[in-house]
Order: structure tokens, then sequence, then C-alpha cells
């Protein structure tokens, strides 16, 4: 599970005045991989003592079955969807329709993602942008939009973690979207095993002309 900062099946070599931090939920934790990077020995304060963290133990992640998926797709399509209606339920939220064209769309960006390790929204590399992707599918609507994560999640996991942020909340809570999409794509990035997870919304939105434009018509 490493990031742009540390990659995956890369070596890094960690400064003899500095630390590197893990969380123990590899899949969905900000830590040495992301933005806080290596953590300067001069800047640690405090370190809880190992016979103090008992009573923080029994809710650590079992990380022993992890490995066991490092080469399968795991995100179902249909399980996700429906745990993510049932919130959407909860806020009186319009229910999301599984459509196989936008199954396909995100399909056809994860694959070139991972062809040609551009994991960018502006497909800066690749050039295959989420409206090329859709149009290639053959899926038609108004609006669209797209969500994308590298790892390995069940369906479960990866909704708790499009939810730690604002921005993928707002987007699988929108009103705006009726359709949606999800492919967990695998492949090998620099002989390591890769995943990547996109998803793709797709909606109507019905056009608010002024009323004299209306009645020029």
């Amino acid at each position: 599970y490493g990031s742009d900062l540390i990659p995956d099946c890369q070596k890094t070599i960690v400064p003899t005045d500095s630390v590197f931090v893990l969380g123990d939920n590899r899949k969905a934790r900000l830590d040495s991989r992301f933005e806080i990077g290596f953590v300067k020995v001069a800047d640690i304060y405090h370190v809880l003592p190992f016979e103090d963290q008992k009573k923080y133990q029994q809710n650590l992640r079992d990380t022993s079955y992890e490995l066991n998926y490092a080469n399968s797709p795991t995100a179902d399509p249909e399980e996700f969807i429906t745990l993510l209606n049932k919130v959407r339920k909860e806020k009186n939220f319009p229910q999301l329709k599984l459509n196989p064209l936008l199954n396909k769309s995100s399909s056809i960006r994860g694959k070139i993602m991972l062809d040609t390790n551009d994991f960018s929204t502006e497909a800066t590399k690749s050039g295959l942008t989420l409206e090329k992707s859709i149009k290639e599918s053959g899926y038609r609507n108004i609006i669209m939009a797209e969500l994308f994560t590298r790892g390995v999640y069940e369906s479960d996991e990866l909704l708790e973690n499009f939810f730690e942020f604002p921005d993928s909340t707002s987007l699988l809570l929108s009103k705006e979207y009726q359709d949606i999409g999800l492919s967990s794509v695998l492949s090998d990035i620099n002989n390591c095993p890769t995943q990547v997870i996109v998803i793709h919304l797709g909606g109507y939105k019905p056009p608010n002309y002024q009323k004299s434009t209306v009645d020029s018509w």
C-alpha cells in the first residue's frame, strides 16, 4: 500500500535522524507514506510504552490475511452499491443504479491508469480522460464524475475509505447522479502487483433556461 512519495515494491532508506511511522490500517491511514513523510526524532515529544498500549490493542487491525488478496480483485460492485445506497436511504437521498456501461468506462480508465502508471484525474500521460472513457463505453448523460483509489479493499472498507475525505463523500452522497459503475483492475507496475478501483458516476440535470429564452423559441 505505497504512495507516490513511497511506491510499492521499492526500497526506501530512512534517514538516521528520522523514523518511519505507519498506521495499523495500511489501506486508509495518512502516515509516512504520504504527506507526513519521515518524522524527525527531535520532533517526537512522547512515546507510549508498549505495556501501556494494551487497552488499545483490541482495536488494532488484523493484517495477517491481507496478502491473500494481493493478486485478486476484492471490491464487489453490487455489494458496494448496496452499502452506499443504505447510507443514502438513511439520508433520504435517491438510490443509485448500477450501470453496466459505467462499469465498462471505469474498467477502461483503470486499465489505462495501470498501463501508463498515470493516476491523475487529468490523464496527463495516458490522455484517456473520464470523458473519453465514458464516450468509448457508449454511456450518455449530462453530468459525470470519477473517484479512484489504489489498494486492496473489501466493499465496506472501500466505502469507509472514501467517506474519510470530504470531496469523495460529497460525490457519493450527491443528489445529482442516478447511475454508478465500479471496476477493480489488477496489473503489475515495475513488477509490483497493483490494484486500482475506479468509480464512475453519471446523471441527468434538467436545463435551467431563462423564461425569456423559452419564450423566444
